[in-house]
């Protein structure tokens, strides 16, 4: 985490980003980024080309090769991320999934319940007692 939001209210700005897993394997190649404040994004792309890499880097559970990244938020608390490989427990009600997220980011419940609320309502899930596993 940076801390250091840009003056043009950004949440996250990459610059000149690269990433090489081998000499043949080059995953992130001169990338250049700017996303404002207060929106959510998806990260849509083929297989392979460097999504889950340029997330890991942004949420700093790895780094570029060379290149920066400026995030807004101060604390990992302030930002949000949903890995593609995230596991939800099944036999956990949508509350149960949220509150135990919660706690692993270091939320309080009553914070949680707050967010919980929100996600809720600006996802239309159904009522926070049902079952993950319905959800499909």
């Amino acid at each position: 985490m940076t801390g250091n939001p840009d003056d043009k209210g950004h949440a996250v700005v990459v610059r000149n980003a690269y990433k090489r897993y081998t000499k043949q394997q080059t995953i992130l190649d001169g990338l250049d980024l700017t996303l404002p404040k207060n929106k959510i994004y998806g990260l849509l792309g083929p297989s392979g080309c460097g999504k889950t890499t340029l997330l890991s880097c942004i949420v700093g559970r790895m780094r570029l090769d060379y290149g920066s990244i400026k995030l807004s938020a101060t604390t990992r608390r302030e930002l949000g991320y949903m890995p593609q490989d995230l596991n939800l427990h099944l036999r956990l009600s949508i509350w149960e999934t949220l509150k135990f997220y919660g706690y692993l980011f270091g939320m309080e419940i009553d914070e949680i319940r707050k967010r919980a609320d929100e996600l809720i309502k600006f996802l239309q899930l159904p009522p926070e007692g049902r079952m993950v596993q319905d959800l499909r």
